[in-house]
């Protein structure tokens, strides 16, 4: 989603508030599900400065750490971006005319930039996946009691945490230290 900022952007002093409630419709990648997003933005402007502060909640669908399942993981994203804003100016060199961009973002990261170049139009989609991905829990787990996978045999655990497998079996990369405490 497209959003013109322009306005804002070049009035010092203004404030807009956005609520959010949408889909991000690329599934894969980063993002492994269609779940809505529903949230506010707040958009103000000091003149020099766009800053885009705000909160969401979303879920998505992932692999549990612990045993392959799927899982949902709650995320709570708070938005907080500041954009320095350049007044709108073309630059020639010769016969080409160059758009200077708006909004200074980092060059190395084309791929990742928010605003779309020579404009003050906002990516809410690429804002609202980034912030996603940074808010990811580092470990997504399926259920708090599960208890993964048995070691031995990759079969999934259950709640009484035993498995039909052999466990007496020492496993032959250790017995060389199976005398070493005595």
């Amino acid at each position: 989603m497209k959003l013109d900022l322009s306005e804002i952007a070049r009035t010092p002093g203004a404030y807009v508030e956005h609520a959010i409630d949408e889909f991000i419709l690329e599934k894969g990648g980063d993002i492994g599900a269609y779940y809505p997003i529903n949230g506010k933005l707040i958009f103000q402007s000091t003149g020099q400065v766009l800053v885009i502060t705000g909160n969401f909640r979303t879920k998505i669908d992932d692999i549990c750490d612990r045993c392959g399942e799927s899982a949902i993981a709650d995320i709570k994203a708070v938005v907080a971006e500041d954009f320095i804003v350049h007044p709108f100016q073309h630059q020639t060199k010769g016969k080409n005319e160059q758009v200077m961009p708006l909004v200074e973002e980092d060059e190395d990261a084309v791929e990742s930039h928010l605003f779309y170049k020579g404009t003050f139009d906002l990516n809410l989609d690429e804002l609202l996946r980034q912030n996603i991905v940074l808010n990811t829990p580092l470990k997504i787990i399926c259920d708090d009691n599960c208890n993964g996978l048995c070691v031995r045999c990759g079969k999934k655990l259950k709640e009484d945490d035993v498995c039909d497998c052999n466990s007496t079996e020492l496993n032959p990369q250790f017995a060389a230290l199976k005398d070493f405490f005595k």
